[in-house]
């Protein structure tokens, strides 16, 4: 006797999920370390602190040189009796001579023949960046009754009277005053270039709140500095940590008003593998956090009122 089965139609296979899709890779397919430029955000060339370019001499060719132009195993044209042809059908495979200056000649280097050195300060991207978030900013300026204080730093940068957000990319980070630069030696990394890095982000933070302070007291921003005698208006500060292993650093950078230039000071040095170090360490950071929260943030609310 057949067995009989109700007919339910043809067979409804579930769509594939996402889970059973493969993962598998092949090693030439595998996915690679990102690239610097992946990871960390680039800041905006125009904070990064003004570089003078020093001149330096054109001729760098030694005064022995110049009065002896011939090289060893070369025939000497100066030596009577031999005559020295050069044939158009071959042309040389030499680069061209410099020309030739007989003794006494006076060599002289115009203003016109020096030229700067090719250095450049790439633009900063910190491992990390801490600063003001937007929320907290326009919260803030608006219990002050600022008007339209949720676009205002958006409209001041856009028309580029103020930088506040130093992102290429929006970072809705404002005003930063704490940065992070880590190295790690295992990948070719060290201490020296953590601490260039954070010196260029550093001026770089610091300018931001030149820009800032200087306009709430009318001074430009070349000649904006840290508080001065009789002024009430804050100094412009920013900190960074650099780090090489378990080796941390702290950093303050602020405008030199003497020197009329960056100043970078040492804070500290702490190795994290030792328990007193590292709390002592963090102790430090949680003040400056602190700091940012409160009496920072004060005087930027302040300085955007005015």
């Amino acid at each position: 006797m057949a067995n009989s089965y109700p007919d339910v139609g043809p067979t409804k296979l579930p769509p594939p999920s996402l889970s059973s899709v493969s993962t598998r890779r092949s090693r030439s397919s595998s996915p690679r370390k990102p690239s610097e430029s992946t990871y960390r955000a680039h800041w905006l060339s125009e904070i990064k602190p003004a570089v003078h370019q020093p001149l330096i001499p054109q001729s760098s060719v030694p005064r022995k040189r110049l009065t002896k132009q011939s090289s060893p195993g070369e025939p000497d044209s100066s030596q009577p009796g031999m005559n020295l042809e050069s044939s158009s059908s071959f042309p040389s495979a030499q680069p061209a001579a410099a020309p030739l200056l007989r003794k006494g000649t006076a060599l002289s280097v115009s203003s016109e023949q020096t030229l700067t050195t090719p250095f450049f300060l790439k633009d900063p991207r910190p491992d990390i960046s801490l600063g003001l978030s937007d929320g907290t900013l326009a919260t803030a300026l608006h219990s002050a009754g600022v008007a339209n204080a949720d676009f205002l730093l958006n409209d001041l940068q856009d028309t580029g009277e103020l930088i506040s957000d130093p992102g290429v990319t929006p970072l809705s980070l404002r005003f930063p005053f704490l940065l992070v630069e880590a190295k790690s030696g295992a990948t070719g990394g060290n201490l020296y270039q953590a601490q260039n890095q954070a010196a260029v982000a550093g001026a770089s933070a610091v300018n931001i709140q030149k820009a800032l302070f200087g306009a709430a007291d009318g001074q430009p921003l070349e000649t904006r500095g840290p508080q001065l005698a009789g002024s009430s208006n804050p100094m412009s500060l920013c900190f960074s940590v650099t780090t090489e292993g378990p080796v941390c650093e702290l950093w303050a950078h602020f405008w030199n008003e003497t020197k009329s230039s960056y100043g970078m000071i040492n804070i500290g040095i702490w190795r994290t593998t030792q328990e007193d170090s590292a709390f002592d360490l963090i102790s430090k950071i949680s003040s400056i956090l602190n700091w940012g929260s409160t009496a920072f943030q004060d005087d930027i609310v302040k300085s955007l009122m005015l």
